[in-house]
């Protein structure tokens, strides 16, 4: 039951964490309860440009909705089929530490033209992990 509330508590912090973007790297002095701070500035760089966060605590995961501004250019579309999509998210601790790094998947189909519009759902890791994350990075 604890594990649903922190994910419950991180998942509705991300979700109005994720609409500011925030400065790159650790913050606070890793104090239980503390906010996560999250830098979604990666999903709103060319050629994406973000739209908006949803958490899903009951599922554990958190929806990001882009939108692409002009088509990939044939390196960048060899890049993400490569890594395996747009972006990496890096869980890092008080001292800017990276404890996990997930990738997120794609929900839809890829139509990577202007206009389009792509979701990246981000799976959360466990509560452990979470309990030690002070600030999540869009690499």
């Amino acid at each position: 039951m604890a594990r649903y509330y922190s994910i419950a508590a991180v998942l509705g912090i991300c979700c109005a964490a994720a609409l500011v973007a925030a400065e790159p790297g650790p913050t606070g002095k890793g104090e239980p309860g503390e906010a996560i701070k999250w830098d979604v500035t990666r999903l709103n760089q060319e050629p994406l440009k973000f739209l908006r966060a949803t958490a899903e605590p009951q599922r554990g995961r958190v929806v990001f909705l882009v939108e692409f501004v002009r088509p990939l250019k044939a390196s960048e579309l060899y890049d993400w089929e490569k890594q395996g999509g747009p972006v990496l998210f890096r869980f890092l601790d008080p001292e800017g530490i990276v404890i996990r790094t997930v990738k997120p998947s794609g929900e839809g189909e890829f139509v990577p033209e202007k206009g389009a519009h792509m979701r990246i759902v981000l799976p959360m890791p466990e509560a452990n992990v979470l309990a030690a994350t002070r600030s999540v990075m869009a690499d």
